[in-house]
C-alpha cells in the first residue's frame, strides 16, 4: 500500500515543470467515508505541492505564521491544514471553541485563527468573544456557510474578518 505522502512525491517528481490542478474528485465504488477524504486530501496535498514548488523563500530565517484551526468537521479541518501547510503556515488545530480558548488559556498564542461558526461545546461567535476578552489580538477570521445575517453577528462577536465556505488558497493567501 502506498501511502500519501508518497503518492504526493511521486506525483511532484513526475509532473514537475508541468501545470496540473484538482478542482473535483469523482469516486464511483463501495468506497467508505473515511477513504474519501483521505482521498481528497491528498488530492489537495497535490494541487499544494505542485503550486508551492515554484515560490521561492527569500527568508530563510523568517518564522512560519502560526494558525489555529477551529473546527468540528474533519474533513474541513483536513482541508484547511493541508491550505494552510501549502502556504508555509504552521497548523494546529481544536475541534470546537472551548478548546481554542482552553488552549490561549494555557498560554498558546497564533497569528491567525480560523474559526467555525457552528460547533458543539461551544459555538464560534461565543469562543470569539472570550477570545478578545482576554485580550487575544491574533487576526481572528470566521469560515462559515452561514446567511448574511449570522454572518453579521458573527463578525459583531469580535471577528477580523469572514469568509464562506469552501476556504480556498486565495482566500488563505490574502
Amino acid at each position: 500500500m502506498v501511502l500519501g505522502n508518497e503518492i504526493v512525491g511521486a506525483t511532484h517528481d513526475h509532473l514537475e515543470g508541468k501545470e496540473i490542478t484538482v478542482s473535483n474528485v469523482l469516486v464511483e465504488s463501495n468506497t467508505n467515508a473515511e477513504d474519501l477524504v483521505d482521498l481528497t486530501a491528498t488530492a489537495i496535498a497535490v494541487e499544494n505541492k505542485l503550486s508551492s514548488s515554484t515560490v521561492v523563500a527569500d527568508d530563510d530565517e523568517k518564522k512560519p505564521t502560526t494558525v489555529l484551526i477551529v473546527e468540528d468537521q474533519k474533513f474541513a479541518r483536513m482541508v484547511h491544514n493541508s491550505l494552510a501547510r501549502g502556504l508555509g503556515m504552521e497548523t494546529h488545530e481544536a475541534v470546537n471553541g472551548k478548546m481554542a480558548v482552553d488552549l490561549h488559556r494555557s498560554g498558546a498564542s497564533f497569528d491567525l485563527i480560523l474559526m467555525d461558526r457552528e460547533m458543539p461545546i461551544m459555538d464560534g461567535a461565543k469562543a470569539t468573544e472570550e477570545l478578545r476578552a482576554m485580550g487575544v489580538e491574533s487576526m481572528i477570521v470566521g469560515v462559515t456557510a452561514s446567511d448574511h445575517e449570522q454572518i453579521q453577528a458573527f463578525l459583531k462577536a469580535g471577528l477580523d474578518h469572514c469568509v464562506v465556505k469552501p476556504l480556498t488558497r486565495d482566500m488563505l493567501s490574502t
